[in-house]
């Protein structure tokens, strides 16, 4: 009797103590180490790993929406600086390796702009935020045109490699982190799909006001509205222009912000 309890002690010693030290120290391990994990579980797991790249393929298809032309009429101007707002539910399956996935998107579209002869002010760069109004799977881009100066001509490439500022401009919805590219033709604004910037609000008629460039100035005017456009509280009817940061209100309550 006293041999097998020997015996089973022995075994308990070689075999059983490792294994429980190692699930100890797996409980207790870095974070960093917890991290490496999740990242390995998603390899691991087609299906989710499958739901991570169908989001990062409608990160890159709605960073793609917000490409638009350039002064002349034939040159395409494309965004460089993005940022793409996913739910916390998604946002929990990409943190282990965040900057993986941003690092991707910005080679892809680095690709897409090339093949496609879309032009590029500067490098471009992704960051990714967790926000709780975004649907999970259906994540929200917002963009920036940034401007570098150098070289001959709007929107060619100089001699130090840089281009011109393009002269477009974005409207900001105030309160909500959503931009609109606005090219230098101008742009119709209002609820109808038919508007070249469609703002789905009750007091927006469907389509409101037009926005453009006059004499080299942003010029806005309202378009027989039911709830009038105001220009930094005035409210207006012909063309009124714009300064950079400039609020352009949608009857009550929609808050547009011109951003240069």
């Amino acid at each position: 009797m006293k041999l097998v309890l020997i015996l089973v002690l022995v075994a308990f010693v070689l075999v059983g103590a490792p294994v429980l030290w190692s699930q100890l120290g797996a409980s207790t391990g870095s974070r960093s180490a917890s991290a490496r994990l999740r990242e390995l579980r998603l390899r691991l797991l087609p299906s989710r790993a499958a739901s991570v790249g169908l989001l990062q393929k409608r990160s890159l298809s709605r960073m793609s929406s917000h490409v638009t032309g350039g002064v002349d009429g034939a040159s395409t101007i494309a965004p460089s600086t993005f940022s793409v707002a996913i739910s916390p539910r998604d946002f929990d399956r990409v943190a282990a390796f965040a900057d993986r996935f941003c690092r991707e998107l910005e080679q892809e579209f680095t690709r897409l702009a090339t093949n496609s002869n879309w032009q590029l002010a500067t490098s471009v760069s992704v960051g990714l935020v967790s926000d709780a109004d975004v649907t999970h799977g259906s994540p929200r881009v917002h963009a920036r045109f940034e401007q570098a100066i150098s070289g001959e001509g709007p929107g060619q490439i100089g001699d130090e490699g840089h281009t011109k500022t393009v002269g477009q401009a974005q409207l900001e919805l105030v309160g909500s982190r959503e931009f609109w590219p606005v090219p230098m033709a101008g742009v119709k604004i209002g609820r109808s799909s038919t508007c070249d910037i469609q703002v789905d609000r009750p007091t927006v008629s469907r389509v409101h006001c037009e926005l453009k460039i006059l004499d080299g100035t942003w010029v806005v005017a309202d378009v027989g509205s039911a709830n009038g456009t105001f220009v930094n509280g005035e409210k207006i009817t012909a063309g009124s222009p714009v300064e950079a940061e400039g609020e352009i209100r949608l009857g009550k309550s929609v808050l547009l912000r011109l951003v240069p």
